[in-house]
């Protein structure tokens, strides 16, 4: 109940931010900040209209760390401008949305196939490359969209306005601290794996209805 309170909140307070940023932004006639900020409040909704779609409840820190990361990359990113003032931040929400996003998809999955039964449907390997792919996935989509930006709207999302191979080197490093999130995610999947003795679980089970169907 606790989780549920916590994420009701937090939710509640990036909405806000982004309604209040999305507000100021048409006010000074930046419209660029205004469709950041509308398009923060939108995916903080995604999570609730997925959840009821498919009947299912996400677990808290999916939907946490999908709020905070938007909070922090289009609300405090482009309207707060923490992209000037602080060099690193960019670097910085890379590597971590690269860990939280294959870390949750990685908890997702065995909280999704929990049962015994169930568990058994799941290849370790599988489940640790799937989340880092689908992280990496994220990663050059997200790349996608800023080239869209720069493009359309003349924003400089990836640096090209600097000259040189500015655009190219901030990209690839971009990719590259997604890729080390997702890499030090799956590491850290692998030994919870391990050390909950979920291995042997998953190949046992596996083993058991392999032989099962066989009779």
């Amino acid at each position: 109940m606790k989780k549920s309170i916590a994420s009701t909140a937090i939710t509640v307070i990036v909405q806000m931010s982004a309604i209040f940023a999305f507000a100021m932004s048409i006010k000074l006639g930046s419209w660029f900040n205004a469709v950041s900020a509308l398009w923060a409040f939108l995916i903080t909704i995604l999570p609730v209209v997925f959840e009821r779609r498919n009947h299912i409840q996400l677990p808290t820190a999916f939907t946490i760390t999908i709020i905070l990361f938007v909070f922090a990359s289009l609300v405090l990113g482009e309207y707060g401008d923490f992209y000037v003032k602080f060099p690193w931040w960019d670097n910085m929400l890379h590597s971590f949305s690269g860990f939280a996003l294959s870390m949750a998809v990685f908890s997702t999955m065995l909280w999704l196939y929990h049962s015994p039964t169930q568990l058994g449907h799941l290849s370790p390997g599988m489940l640790i490359l799937f989340s880092f792919c689908f992280s990496i996935a994220c990663g050059a989509l997200w790349e996608i969209l800023e080239f869209s930006s720069d493009t359309i709207f003349g924003t400089d999302m990836q640096r090209w306005q600097l000259g040189g191979n500015a655009g190219l080197i901030d990209t690839m490093t971009d990719l590259i601290m997604d890729t080390a999130g997702a890499l030090l995610s799956c590491i850290i999947g692998y030994t919870y794996l391990k050390r909950a003795n979920l291995l042997n679980k998953m190949r046992k089970i596996k083993l058991q209805n392999t032989e099962s169907r066989g009779l």
